[in-house]
């Protein structure tokens, strides 16, 4: 999602024209008892962005406004020079090189090189530079940070794997200002064997050996130890699936669909251990498919789908103990595809259950109507781990973790962990969600009636738990750490949030109890201007009556904000539609103004604008 700039964050960096201002004095006698005659135009320049990281050879576009005006001068015997100013023009946008009306702009910069329609592209050494505009005798100036990659960081740096164990190994880039990205890597590794993933099998043989991730087309590297060993406890493991009939059995080989085809609705299946390649299945109404331990169902990057719909329907289907994997979804769809794009094409009931769901090219699943999902792990998928638009759907006890580990599905349009259009009564409980390339828990478009609860929400790259564009619900009881902190606009505006609340509200959203630790930015509320629903009620995007209350929000090294308000419309709407900070804890660690209600804000200032009045603070 793009996002913009707060232009009246600089107004304070406007100043008259220091060669109009002497000019217009010099010509002045102490004698002079006149005023005006007033002069109308330009009293200022501005550049947009006013910041910006980029990698070297990196390119950005600026862009200039000027600031309209009149300006009076008045002498008089005795007096000092005065000037008076006032601005009922506001801001007039002007290209980038100053055409439509303005005076043309020169450009200058350091660092890099910036062309004469302002497209600066910066050099080859990190570090902060500048880029420049001029006109008229105005100027103004933005901070360019270039930053490289100055090391690889594998993680864990140590691990115990028993034989034919896994191990989830990542390679993240430090980059020359401390901040952290994702980066390519090539893999090697000894005692067993390692996937361009990042997953390590170990072999036959216990002993101490090595994980090494090196830069890919570079030098840098890291290496973690790993220790194979003889015998282990077991993995944590999901509860085992309740008892139901052994189900008519299916091999390796043979065909699921024409067992399902053979047999009348409600038939339960037992899918044989082993490896089910390319197999693709309609069910029938209350199909059951239990898979024996060590079932994968592989569609070697082919198939399109494991299990999927036909119109509205099958009904009431369930899968119990599957591994899906490599499957080739369009893009916005699951090798589990169980709805699409209207509540209409949505099945209704189906049970996902003790399953893992790995490595599909888009999302793992795309939800129902009543689907439950529960007690499973869904990883390293393409874009997304689970989507779609569906009512009274409940997903708990699941992993979701190194979802668009690649960054195939790129950022902002359906990426991360999860992402929910038009849902009501959604319930999202006691799920751990982490490390997905996107927001981790993401509700976007029309939902209504939502609870997120008892989540564990960790080192997602985008914001922790957010909503776009939808109305009421509940955020309670949650721990929120260290979201956002790859975030590329979290320096500029308050993304990359723990929980991040932008044009959503409704008739009231509760946000209560939740543990929020070392986020880019605590808790965000943002007005942008997103219009109405297209859909009955028809109501507009508007953040308002949220309540914030009694969470505990701890800020760190690379938090940059705690408790922040802030409106893209320039109408300040939001700061008068009922929402409101309660009773809140902070530990802001040494941040002076993390908090913004019309502009930065100490914590003094915060609660003097009716802010978390009996809150606690702790510099």
């Amino acid at each position: 999602m793009t996002y913009t700039f707060k232009l009246s964050q600089r107004l304070s960096r406007l100043r008259l024209s220091p060669v109009l201002f002497t000019a217009f004095i010099l010509s002045c006698t102490p004698g002079d008892d006149l005023v005006g005659p007033p002069v109308s135009g330009p009293i200022g320049i501005l550049i947009s962005p006013d910041s910006t990281v980029v990698a070297p050879n990196q390119s950005v576009q600026f862009q200039t406004s000027s600031r309209l005006g009149v300006l009076a001068f008045a002498v008089a015997p005795g007096v000092p020079p005065r000037v008076s100013r006032s601005a009922p023009g506001g801001f007039r946008s002007t290209s980038s090189n100053g055409s439509g009306g303005g005076s043309p702009v020169t450009w200058s910069a350091t660092g890099g090189t910036v062309d004469s329609l302002g497209i600066y592209t910066a050099g080859n050494v990190s570090g902060s530079y500048q880029v420049i505009a001029r006109t008229n005798g105005m100027a103004d100036t933005a901070v360019v940070k270039i930053v490289t990659l100055a090391a690889i960081g594998l993680t864990p740096a140590s691990a115990e794997v028993p034989i034919g164990g896994t191990q989830q190994f990542i390679a993240t880039g430090r980059m020359s200002d401390s901040s952290t990205s994702p980066t390519g890597v090539t893999w090697n590794a000894s005692g067993g064997t390692i996937s361009p993933e990042g997953l390590y099998t170990a072999g036959p043989a216990a002993g101490s050996y090595r994980v090494i991730a090196v830069q890919m087309g570079g030098a840098l590297a890291d290496t973690s130890e790993v220790t194979v060993t003889a015998s282990s406890s077991p993995l944590p493991a999901p509860p085992a699936p309740p008892p139901s009939p052994p189900g008519l059995p299916i091999l390796p080989g043979q065909s699921i669909q024409s067992f399902v085809d053979a047999n009348p609705a409600g038939t339960t299946f037992l899918i044989k251990a082993g490896r089910h390649l390319r197999q693709s299945v309609v069910p029938k109404n209350g199909n059951v498919f239990r898979c024996e331990a060590g079932t994968i169902l592989d569609g070697e990057t082919v198939t399109t789908y494991a299990f999927s719909r036909v119109g509205s329907g099958p009904d009431s289907v369930r899968i119990v103990g599957c591994i899906i994997q490599n499957y080739n979804p369009p893009a916005q769809s699951g090798a589990i595809q169980a709805g699409w794009a209207s509540p209409s094409d949505g099945t209704l009931g189906w049970i996902v259950d003790s399953s893992e769901v790995r490595y599909n090219a888009h999302a793992g699943i795309r939800i129902g109507d009543h689907m439950m999902i529960r007690w499973s792990y869904v990883h390293h998928n393409g874009a997304i781990g689970i989507t779609g638009i569906g009512d009274t759907v409940l997903i708990e006890n699941t992993e979701i973790a190194y979802n668009n580990y690649q960054l195939a599905g790129g950022l902002g349009f359906e990426s991360g962990g999860t992402k929910f259009v038009r849902t009501r009564g959604l319930v999202l409980r006691n799920n751990i969600v982490h490390h997905n390339e996107g927001p981790g828990l993401w509700l976007d478009i029309d939902n209504d009636g939502f609870l997120i609860e008892n989540n564990r929400v960790e080192d997602n790259h985008q914001d922790g738990i957010f909503i776009e564009i939808s109305y009421g619900g509940v955020i309670r009881d949650n721990t929120v750490r260290r979201n956002g902190l790859n975030d590329v606009r979290r320096v500029s505006w308050p993304w990359g949030a723990g929980i991040n609340i932008a044009a959503s509200g409704g008739s009231g959203l509760d946000i209560y109890q939740n543990r929020l630790e070392g986020n880019a930015h605590g808790v965000s509320l943002i007005q942008q201007s997103r219009g109405n629903s297209p859909r009955a009620p028809f109501a507009p995007y508007l953040v308002q009556n949220v309540w914030v209350h009694h969470n505990v929000i701890t800020l760190e090294s690379g938090s940059l904000g705690a408790s922040e308000l802030a409106d893209d419309t320039g109408t300040n709407g939001i700061y008068s539609r009922n929402n409101r900070f309660e009773n809140n804890t902070y530990t802001l660690n040494g941040l002076v103004a993390p908090f913004h209600w019309m502009g930065y804000k100490t914590s003094a200032q915060w609660v003097s604008a009716g802010q978390d009045l009996t809150g606690n603070f702790t510099p």
